[in-house]
């Protein structure tokens, strides 16, 4: 059971005038040395038929329960504590030509990509997977826009600023998910009192399980002196294979799909779960430009804030 949030505890965690670094993204220079710096004793990196597969260490994001995000006590993103790393190999086919290639936003590709974990428990992303049983992931990369004329050119941004770019995102998406499952809670601490609600369902959604991964490449001449650093920073995502949609237009608060398309009811209790999330912020935050299938799975959205 989760304990119940104030307004004012809203306001100290969540209140900055708007800003990200509320949620604590930014990257100071000591822990970012830790990842930039060798320290792995093995890589491999090849091409087979056009695909590149690398070594990767890779860290999950909790959902931790919002009262503990916000008083700071429990991080999402655990690259402090080595016993949460795990280790595999990421494979994809790069290139806007390639069938491997999903979509390019305003700032970030997608590709899907295939991962491969030695974990003990033989899973990843909430799914089965192993170093023989690999699983499609959705791998994720900022850039920035080429200053060359070629169409839908782009830069991909120095290590420093990847990480950066990379952790926000990874950040932003702890704090959504934390953000539903404390209105769930609310959601279902009401009905226990009163019991459920009549001709409106409640829906079971979640985020996509996601990973923030390391590549790493070989440095040094020789075996004896021969180490790791890091290549290059992915996010790495539940893979949506079905076409997904919109329910929620960032810039208007009201069901973006009419009564007989598919998928309003998931437009209308979205709706829904904004009102509470702004009822418990004290107006504070809520979730919005909501995107992903009607089944469970949220994969977009953006966070609107009351200054």
């Amino acid at each position: 059971m989760q304990k119940l949030i104030g307004i004012e505890q809203f306001k100290i965690g969540l209140s900055c005038g708007g800003e990200i670094t509320a949620f604590n993204s930014q990257i100071n220079a000591r822990k970012w040395s830790i990842f930039t710096g060798s320290f792995y004793q093995y890589n491999i990196l090849y091409l087979v038929h056009a695909r590149m597969t690398e070594r990767i260490i890779y860290y999950q994001i909790h959902v931790i329960p919002l009262v503990e995000l916000i008083a700071g006590n429990s991080p999402p993103i655990k690259l402090a504590d080595l016993t949460e790393p795990y280790y595999g190999h990421v494979s994809v086919a790069p290139g806007r030509n390639s069938t491997d290639f999903l979509g390019q936003g305003a700032f970030k590709t997608t590709y899907k990509a295939q991962l491969r974990v030695d974990t003990s428990d033989g899973t990843a992303l909430g799914q089965d997977c192993s170093s023989t049983h690999p699983i499609n992931v959705a791998l994720k990369r900022p850039f920035i826009q080429a200053q060359v004329p070629a169409r839908n050119a782009v830069t991909r941004l120095g290590l420093a600023e990847e990480g950066e770019a990379i952790l926000t995102e990874a950040n932003l998406l702890a704090w959504a998910a934390s953000l539903l499952e404390y209105a769930y809670h609310r959601i279902d601490e009401h009905i226990a009192d009163v019991g459920p609600p009549s001709r409106f369902d409640i829906l079971r959604l979640h985020f996509v399980k996601a990973a923030i991964a390391f590549t790493q490449k070989d440095i040094g001449s020789s075996a004896s002196t021969k180490s790791l650093s890091t290549r290059a920073i992915y996010l790495l995502e539940e893979l949506i294979e079905a076409p997904f949609g919109k329910y929620i237009h960032n810039g208007d608060a009201t069901p973006l799909r009419e009564p007989d398309e598919e998928g309003y009811n998931v437009s209308v209790f979205l709706c829904f779960i904004q009102h509470v999330q702004y009822q418990f912020s004290g107006g504070l935050v809520f979730i919005s430009d909501l995107q992903g299938l009607s089944c469970s799975i949220l994969i977009c959205f953006q966070f609107q804030f009351s200054k």
